[in-house]
């Protein structure tokens, strides 16, 4: 799994069937795309929601779709999030898998493993991780932001402003409340699709979660 899948996956909260299954249900009234100051004050709010919010686990589905599928492999799993500085990710069978960052140092490593990984990155740079550590004007810089709205909340998505090797759209749905994100959806430049669904949201996480295991050989990236 890439690095940036996981920083992209910060930004998901879902409590309904993934993509495909909510696509047979009738989609309600929305109102035309927009790319304007309301845009952007909902990003805003989201992110002081979500700090507000945090620190809280809660348990995900991710869906991998490559391009010209409409099915694709699913993990799952359970998370945990506390703002500004760390994110946990603990994937479950068939392939157990683990990600802690906190600030620009991130360690990961696979289940029943003695080695792991540590490395550093510019944790502001990375797509996902961005839109919540960077203000809303370096936002505007280095992406375009359109929405709809509906009675269930708004939908923005996001395209970068300069060409990425990574990513090139991603759409969140964000609740009528702007107080979680209920969908993530985003797209690579080769047509592929990943899409998360998460539960079970729980307030707190447990002492340690964001310590690295001690059994664990960490190898330096740096």
């Amino acid at each position: 799994m890439k690095l940036t899948t996981l920083l992209l996956a910060l930004l998901t909260a879902l409590a309904q069937p993934a993509l495909p299954v909510r696509a047979a249900t009738p989609a309600a009234p929305v109102e035309p795309a927009k790319n304007d100051d309301a845009t952007w004050q909902s990003i805003e709010t989201f992110r002081k929601n979500l700090a507000k919010r945090s620190p809280f686990t809660a348990g995900f589905v991710q869906t991998y779709l490559p391009e010209g599928f409409s099915t694709g492999e699913k993990e799952s799993g359970r998370m945990a999030l506390h703002l500004p500085d760390c994110l946990r990710w603990d994937y479950g069978e068939p392939y157990p898998k683990s990600f802690i960052l906190c600030g620009n140092v991130i360690h990961y490593w696979n289940g029943g493993e003695t080695e792991g990984h540590v490395e550093e990155i510019e944790a502001k740079r990375e797509p996902g991780l961005d839109l919540l550590l960077v203000s809303v004007d370096e936002l505007k810089r280095r992406y375009t932001a359109t929405s709809k709205r509906s009675a269930q909340g708004v939908a923005i998505t996001l395209r970068p402003t300069e060409k990425s090797e990574l990513v090139s759209e991603a759409t969140l749905e964000i609740d009528a409340k702007l107080d979680r994100l209920v969908a993530l959806r985003y797209v690579d430049p080769e047509g592929n699709r990943t899409e998360f669904a998460m539960s079970d949201y729980q307030a707190g996480v447990k002492t340690g979660t964001f310590n690295p295991p001690k059994d664990v050989k960490w190898l330096d990236e740096y």
